[in-house]
């Protein structure tokens, strides 16, 4: 039997995603979304399948958060030349 995670947040760290749903950048955003569903009860399956992303990428992303806080929301920055357009 596969051991059960515990999606609840504290109040610091609910504040962090609500803050973290409201940034301009998209992708953030998604991320918090998928935070804060776990915590209102959405199974991991029901999220993957909503938001048309690997199941895998679920618990990734809330792994990165409980580990590194709003930080684990943002990407991190990537070698290699910087994009032309903006």
């Amino acid at each position: 039997m596969p051991k059960q995670i515990d999606y609840t947040l504290n109040e610091d760290e609910l504040k962090q995603v609500h803050h973290a749903m409201k940034a301009s950048d998209s992708r953030v955003s998604k991320r918090a979304t998928i935070v804060h569903s776990l915590h209102l009860g959405y199974a991991p399956q029901e999220l993957a399948q909503m938001l048309n992303i690997s199941l895998g990428s679920v618990y990734n992303q809330f792994k990165r958060f409980k580990v590194q806080g709003g930080a684990g929301l943002v990407d991190k920055p990537r070698s290699g030349r910087p994009f032309k357009a903006t």
